[in-house]
């Protein structure tokens, strides 16, 4: 499994043939070509600035140095004279600026301050030019619980306020000045329960009001990305749960209205995200994306003749692949991403011609195309049998804290699985707790393959920890929450029990810039949305905060724990185990006849016993009892009666003679916490 990474590597041929290289270690690129034809890529360094490095043909030139420590998030534009600039974000002792740089004579000359020192954390820069080569960038400013989207223009060295919210609702802001010189910009905002991409536009005076380019707020839109075709006219696309997953959107301006929002992708089974929109040479618009499931790889897709092209393979490397941007220089292409490995962030980049993009649409059509509908699951949200489940057997589902990191190096064998295992295993006898965290993963990753994951283990239990790599994007806190919340529901329709855990601390220079903050509202979404649930809310962040040394003490690096860390997790983790509600041992099911003035009426007799292995410190407030028709399917399971947790007998007098049916019981402690449903028993 283990993968070694060069400290550079690279495999350059000829300009008519493919180039591809990694760059060891960053994360976060963009791409860029100069005038020259030589690519240019900006990305965060290990050691924590913004860096660059330079190719043209198989040589490799000098980069620069943008930014220094506490510097992130480049972002590289060209002007009108092809001269290139970077926009970054910068932490400074009382907040975070925005700055822009032009590059001259191989280096950056001095860095112009859009933000102008405004308090608070400025963030998540998008930069564009006019005609008459005038910057203009946009960001969001967070400061005192309001969230604003900010654009700055060169010319007039001013900062207009586009949008307004109170909390952190605005992110993910992209600016694009159209021909004439008027700016778009777009941005996801929390204006309801759930993000929406919003547009506005200047008209040389005033900004018009924001207007949502999707249909409906039910569900999260996300990560949009715009770029201006050859006529100057705004395309966007964004990542947009449908109900099932998440696919990619699109919608462009014809010159008078917004088109519908249509989407490119369509699979059940792959969640597609962070799209990527350019325009090639002969102004074909270009479509790059996440496409996560099994394999997490990145596709892509042309828009010819009306319709988009069946999708492409672009790049399928081991590890975690985000982030992915494009640069176009004439009939070349340059596609940048990040990958985490167990070698560490990397920068990869490869570089091909439109011919060998076509080539590859006719050699690969109809590759993702395989469509598979979702299995229609119980819409309960009580965790209802299903049988082959290991009873003692549990998922440990997350990112690298899951899979166990300790100061950037791989240890699943330290993290908390084990120590999980060794745990439950003294107190229950064997016990395995599989191993299913994946560095590096986002929310919606991890939503993306619970499904698979639990067909392919069918372990009883889920201990869910996810979120913490979304906090350091500018994705909407609440679609993680959100994405935790469709997990849980994921795991009730298969019958498996889930335990939710909140996420901890970072002990890094990103917890002071926007990071603590989101960190703290996902955690007070989950204890809100998690309860109505009924299943067991870990607070692994209270733990970490209330801990006698400090949190500070439990870290081996700026995001995972030590081994004191660890064992903290894994013992909060089993004291959940312990103290959950467990459902009643040796039911018994007896039919009698009821002999009443006119006719015999028949009566299934129900006794039971309580559970050995429930902890003397949980208090059953009741039992909960589902029946069905014996043989129809564990959706069919409805509740018919819920009686004292101290009453171990029911008459279900509601039943037909001629029927057979079969029960179910689940227990209630009186925090409001639903333990996992016991076997089904059938009364013949």
């Amino acid at each position: 499994m283990k993968k070694i990474f060069p400290l550079l590597f690279l495999c350059v041929t000829s300009l008519s043939a493919q180039q591809e290289g990694i760059l060891n270690r960053g994360r976060n690129p963009f791409p860029c070509f100069d005038r020259s034809g030589v690519l240019i890529i900006a990305f965060e360094s290990e050691q924590g600035g913004i860096a660059t490095k330079r190719f043209w043909n198989s040589l490799e030139k000098p980069g620069v140095l943008l930014a220094g420590v506490s510097s992130y998030g480049p972002v590289l534009k060209k002007d009108p004279e092809q001269n290139i600039w970077a926009a970054w974000t910068q932490g400074r002792e009382e907040g975070t600026q925005v700055y822009i740089a032009r590059f001259e004579n191989e280096t950056v000359n001095t860095p112009l301050n859009p933000s102008q020192g405004l308090p608070g954390n400025n963030h998540s820069p998008s930069l564009s030019f006019g005609p008459d080569g005038s910057a203009w960038v946009a960001w969001i400013n967070d400061r005192e619980n309001e969230s604003l989207v900010l654009v700055w223009n060169q010319t007039e060295n001013n900062i207009r306020e586009i949008f307004t919210l109170s909390g952190f609702r605005n992110s993910s802001p992209k600016i694009a000045v159209s021909a004439s010189g008027l700016p778009w910009v777009f941005w996801a905002c929390t204006l309801r329960d759930q993000p929406e991409i919003f547009c506005s536009r200047f008209d040389g005076n005033a900004w018009s009001q924001a207007a949502s380019l999707n249909a409906s707020g039910h569900f999260p839109h996300i990560c949009p990305e715009a770029a201006l075709d050859p006529y100057g006219w705004p395309w966007v696309v964004w990542s947009e749960y449908d109900g099932k997953d998440y696919e990619i959107a699109v919608s462009f301006w014809d010159g008078r209205k917004w088109s519908r929002g249509s989407f490119l992708t369509r699979d059940a089974d792959r969640t597609d995200s962070q799209p990527f929109i350019c325009f090639l040479q002969d102004g074909t618009p270009m479509v790059a994306w996440i496409k996560s499931g099994e394999k997490n790889c990145i596709a892509g897709s042309l828009y010819t003749n009306g319709k988009w092209s069946s999708e492409i393979l672009l790049a399928e490397e081991w590890g975690s692949n985000r982030f992915p941007r494009i640069a176009v220089e004439r009939e070349r292409l340059a596609l940048v991403w990040e990958n985490l490995s167990e070698g560490g962030n990397a920068v990869y980049y490869k570089v091909f011609s439109q011919d060998q993009l076509s080539s590859k649409i006719s050699k690969e059509s109809r590759r993702f195309l395989n469509v598979t509908s979702h299995e229609e699951r119980a819409a309960s949200t009580d965790v209802l049998p299903y049988p082959g489940l290991a009873q003692d057997e549990y998922l440990a589902v997350g990112d690298s804290i899951t899979y166990g990191v300790l100061a950037r190096t791989w240890y699943p064998d330290k993290g908390y699985v084990p120590r999980l295992e060794r745990i439950l295993s003294g107190l229950y006898g064997p016990v395995k707790v599989l191993n299913r965290g994946i560095p590096g993963e986002f929310t919606w990753e991890g939503l993306a393959r619970l499904e698979q994951t639990i067909k392919e283990d069918s372990a009883k239990f889920a201990l869910i920890m996810e979120g913490t790599n979304d906090m350091r994007t500018d994705v909407p806190v609440e679609t993680s929450a959100f994405n935790i919340t469709k997990m849980i529901e994921t795991c009730i329709s298969f019958g498996v029990y889930p335990f939710i855990g909140t996420i901890i601390h970072r002990s890094d220079i990103l917890w002071e810039y926007g990071v603590k903050e989101r960190t703290l509202l996902f955690n007070t979404l989950l204890r809100s949305s998690v309860p109505e649930y009924s299943v067991p809310l870990i607070d692994h962040f209270q733990n970490f905060d209330t801990y006698p040394a400090g949190y500070l003490a439990l870290f081996s690096d700026g995001a995972h724990p030590n081994e004191d860390g660890y064992q903290l997790i894994a013992e909060a983790w089993a004291e959940a185990v312990r103290c959950l509600p467990r459902p009643p041992v040796n039911i018994n099911i007896c039919r009698e006849t009821n002999q009443i003035l006119f006719y015999d009426e028949p009566v299934n007799v129900l006794t039971w016993d309580p559970h050995p292995d429930t902890d003397p410190s949980v208090s059953i407030e009741s039992y909960i009892i589902f029946r069905k028709k014996y043989g129809h399917p564990v959706t069919e399971f409805a509740q018919i009666a819920e009686v004292s947790g101290n009453t171990f007998l029911y008459y279900d007098r509601d039943i037909q003679p001629d029927d057979i049916y079969e029960y179910c019981f689940i227990a209630q402690s009186n925090d409001g916490i639903k333990g996992p449903a016991s076997s089904g028993v059938a009364d013949h």
